[in-house]
């Protein structure tokens, strides 16, 4: 990638850490990066096991037009978290799940790459486990 896209990213990253830093704007979540599931002999069950990861996103909703972009289960009404590239961990999964400022448990149901500034993250409509 060449010419002027390449030359706009440092003016995108910057704008992009500007907005989701604004705390009028911003929300503070817990990223549950899945690991594996074992049996539990505490629990009595098999239970899945995670990695957790502290960060600051900016939080929307997929409307008709963005949905319609979005290949997968994605669905208008759906919550998105825009993840700076910089804070998302490695091998993002559908098995991960996001906590959210209300301790809400978000089933992730797409995630997609903007470049190399930006993970978008789709969570189910509905997607609450608790």
């Amino acid at each position: 990638m060449g010419g002027i896209v390449s030359q706009s990213f440092p003016i995108v990253r910057e704008i992009l850490h500007n907005v989701i830093g604004d705390t009028g704007v911003n929300e503070a979540v817990t990223y549950r990066r899945y690991k594996k599931q074992e049996y539990s002999e505490d629990l009595g069950y098999v239970a899945s096991s995670y990695d957790d990861f502290s960060m600051t996103v900016l939080r929307l909703s997929h409307n008709a037009k963005s949905a319609a972009l979005v290949t997968g289960n994605v669905q208008i009404g759906d919550d998105v978290f825009i993840i700076e590239n910089g804070s998302c961990p490695v091998n993002m999964s559908l098995k991960d799940v996001i906590v959210d400022s209300t301790s809400a448990i978000l089933k992730v149901s797409d995630v997609k790459s903007v470049f190399d500034l930006a993970k978008i993250v789709t969570i189910e409509g509905g997607g609450i486990q608790k």
